[in-house]
This record gives C-alpha cells, sequence and structure tokens, in this order.
C-alpha cells in the first residue's frame, strides 16, 4: 500500500505477489487452527492481493497481463460467493478500470452498471461511498465516449446522493476532471473552471507538481479556459500540462488519449489567439480593438 501511494508500482506489484503467496500458504495451517478463519474469507484476502496485482500492472502500462489477473480475480469471487455480494462490485470495477485504460468504454459502463444493480439488489444505501464511487465512475466513462447528456445525468444523481456528505468528502467525488468537462459540455463553464482550479490547487498539494494527475488537472482548467475564450491562460496551462515527450508516463489508451487531446486543444487555442491577434481583436470578445 505504501509503495502504491507513493507510486512506486513495480515494487508495490511486488509486495502484492508475495502477500497472496504468503496467503494462500497460509490456508492450510489456519483451517487447522483451534478457532479457523472460513474458507472464503482467506480465499477473499488472497483474490484482493491478485486484484491489487493487476492495479499494479496497469499503472505500469501492462495492460493486458493486468486484465488477465482481475479477470481471474473476478472469477474466483463469482466462484466463492455468487454475483449477488456486497464485495462483488470491487472486483467488478477493478477489471472496468483496466477496460478503461484499454479504450474499451463501452464494456467497461456494461461493468460498472452491474456493479450499480448488484448494489442495490443487496441493499447498499443510496448515500453510501460504494454507491457514490460507482455513479461517480459511470459518469467519467459516459464522460469519455462524449455522452454529455447521459454523464451530467448520472454526475447530478450522484450530487443528490451526496448532499448530506461532509463538505470536505463531498469535493474528493465532486472535483475529478470527468464531472468538470460534464459541467464545460452542459453549459455551466464557469462553474467548471471554478472546480478546476480547486482541482489543480489539491493535485498539486497531494501529488506536486511533475505528477500525472496534476498535468491532468491542468488540462482539465486549460480546456474550461479555452471554452471561456481565454486563450493565454488555456495555453499557459497546456503548456505546463503536456509532459515532453521523455517524461511522459506509460500507461494504458486512457491516459494516450488524454495527451493527445491536450495537444489538439493546445494547438486549437494557439491557432484561435494567433488569428485574433493577427486581425487586431479581443481575443475574448471577438471585437476589433480601435486605438484612441
Amino acid at each position: 500500500m505504501i509503495y502504491e501511494a507513493r507510486g512506486q508500482f513495480r515494487k508495490a506489484e511486488a509486495a502484492y505477489v508475495l502477500a497472496e503467496r504468503r496467503r494462500r500458504a497460509s490456508i492450510p495451517g489456519v483451517l487447522s487452527s483451534r478457532v479457523p478463519a472460513p474458507l472464503a474469507q482467506l480465499l477473499q484476502n488472497a483474490d484482493s492481493w491478485v486484484l491489487g496485482q493487476a492495479r499494479m500492472k496497469a499503472r505500469q502500462g501492462r495492460l493486458a497481463e493486468a486484465e488477465v489477473d482481475a479477470r481471474g480475480a473476478l472469477l474466483s469471487r463469482l466462484k466463492q460467493q455468487g454475483k449477488y455480494h456486497p464485495l462483488t462490485p470491487k472486483y467488478i470495477m477493478g477489471l472496468a478500470r483496466i477496460l478503461i485504460e484499454q479504450g474499451r468504454y463501452e464494456e467497461a459502463e456494461r461493468l460498472t452498471r452491474i456493479a450499480i444493480e448488484i448494489n442495490q439488489k443487496v441493499g447498499v444505501v443510496r448515500d453510501s461511498e460504494s454507491t457514490a464511487n460507482l455513479l461517480a465512475s459511470l459518469g467519467g466513462i459516459l464522460s469519455y465516449q462524449r455522452k454529455g447528456k447521459e454523464a451530467a445525468q448520472v454526475f447530478a444523481e450522484l450530487d443528490e446522493a451526496i448532499a448530506d456528505w461532509e463538505p470536505q468528502r463531498r469535493q474528493l467525488l465532486q472535483l475529478n476532471g470527468s464531472r468538470i468537462h460534464s459541467l464545460y459540455r452542459t453549459g455551466r463553464v464557469e462553474e467548471g473552471i471554478a472546480a478546476a482550479e480547486a482541482l489543480l490547487k489539491r493535485e498539486i498539494g497531494r501529488a506536486g507538481e511533475t505528477h500525472f494527475d496534476t498535468a491532468a488537472a491542468r488540462g482539465t482548467l486549460a480546456v474550461g479556459y479555452m471554452r471561456a475564450g481565454r486563450d493565454a491562460d488555456a495555453i499557459r496551462e497546456f503548456r505546463a500540462a503536456i509532459p515532453a515527450p521523455d517524461n511522459r508516463s506509460k500507461g494504458g489508451c486512457a491516459r494516450r488519449g488524454h495527451d493527445a487531446d491536450l495537444r489538439a486543444a493546445r494547438a486549437a487555442a494557439e491557432r484561435r489567439r494567433g488569428l485574433s491577434e493577427f486581425a487586431g481583436q479581443d481575443p475574448v470578445r471577438g471585437r476589433r480593438q480601435h486605438r484612441r
């Protein structure tokens, strides 16, 4: 867990492999003890370490391996506890997140909707952290697919579900790129910019200036500035957000797509600003400026 939080994904993977092996090796001894733990609990613990391995492989760009591990952990859970169990959505979403990294958004959307349905069937309350996280994930996946209206509806449902949460806890879900892009696409640009500025401040404090998450937050803010006609601000943030070729982190389609989107949007902002300056216009209002 510490290695993962520090971004040391290879070391974290090795730690998860060791934890899984030790758990499986300990099962016979635990079952023969005077007060044995349930076998299902021991196997679930081992499967959780497998899911951790999948997550770390995905962060290293080894998506095919990650998918195999995530599917294996999910199938093991389905075999042991069935579909309608409170823990099943955790393993479904472990696989769905890897599919997102591969750009397989439709499959990820189907899995996420299944996870939400399971939560409802097993009686997980609507304002629980589990349900809120699933709604946030679904909104993000819809946003990736450019389904702006559907994403906005899901994020509105999320806002309603977490309305009674403490503000700081609520912001953890509300300050994310997918939700902010949804605000942009539904015309709530200034609200989106305010959220993007808060997100960037949080990511700099949490991960530092050079982390991928900070770059992603800068790109999200830059898109808002561009939509608001603040091209100089947009170009500044785009330039800070797009990593140099040798420093670009490994990742799946979602991350590579993010970089490509940023480069395209930056180019559009620079072209628009260049044209407006050439024409002697105010780049925000689009009106010619007369010298007095």
